[in-house]
């Protein structure tokens, strides 16, 4: 069985009926959320007509009686404009290579994205996540990020997000060339703002980006990484505070 109707309307009603149940079938429909987005008649039988009264997502559901078992068959409908996105989450703000990644959890019956920085449209991305390239000469200021959703009826409300870019100086490394450990630590005198004095996960690459080393923390605040099994040469030592990642850079020298 399945219901037949439009996925979504702008405005007015739109019909929808029950397809394949048993001749003897009885069936009573139910809209979720039950108020303040359409109203629907009749209640029974195998059709019915929902009429718009705001903007959102609803889920129709057909209770089917047949031979005395039930089943139920739902369909999800977005009235209107979508509804507008949920928090932005930041995955990745990187001052060194000027990288801000952004997402959000997918909006029901949106059909594309519309991302903002600083109120200029992002015409790259148009899905649930988004990459912006920042300034790598500026530091320690905040971008504001925006997203809104969009489908056949128009675009939601935008949703806006703060994302903070310290400076490339928040840790410590010592000591530096190294030659067996190095430590790590939080300078607890510039502690980011998008940090909580700490960090969860030290990376080391050599120059060609390869990967050399990696451990990670449960939030902690001083670390040691062994590399002594590092040959003679530079590398990047990122470490990793919640969205925010820090390079410097690392000499290892024998």
């Amino acid at each position: 069985m399945s219901i037949i109707g439009n996925p979504s309307f702008c405005s007015g009603t739109s019909n929808y009926s029950l397809s394949g149940q048993a001749c003897n079938a009885t069936n009573t429909w139910a809209v979720t959320p039950a108020t303040g987005i359409v109203s629907f008649s009749p209640t029974t039988g195998l059709a019915t007509t929902i009429t718009k009264v705001g903007d959102g997502a609803i889920a129709l559901t057909a209770n089917v009686i047949s031979c005395g078992v039930t089943s139920i068959v739902t369909k999800p409908i977005t009235i209107g404009n979508v509804t507008q996105p949920g928090p932005i989450n930041f995955s990745l703000i990187d001052p060194t290579f000027g990288k801000i990644y952004a997402d959000i959890e997918p909006v029901p019956g949106a059909t594309s994205y519309n991302w903002y920085i600083n109120g200029a449209l992002n015409n790259v991305y148009h899905s649930g996540s988004a990459h912006f390239a920042v300034s790598k000469t500026q530091c320690d200021i905040e971008y504001d990020i925006a997203v809104e959703a969009v489908n056949s009826c128009g675009t939601s409300l935008q949703s806006h997000a703060n994302a903070y870019v310290p400076c490339n100086n928040y840790f410590m490394i010592a000591p530096n060339p190294a030659t067996n450990n190095v430590s790590i630590a939080v300078d607890e005198t510039k502690s980011a703002k998008g940090t909580d004095a700490t960090f969860e996960e030290v990376t080391i690459y050599d120059l060609q980006g390869n990967l050399k080393k990696n451990q990670k923390y449960n939030k902690t605040k001083t670390a040691s990484i062994d590399v002594s099994d590092l040959i003679n040469g530079n590398y990047f030592i990122e470490i990793k505070s919640g969205a925010i990642r820090e390079r410097k850079s690392l000499l290892v020298r024998k």
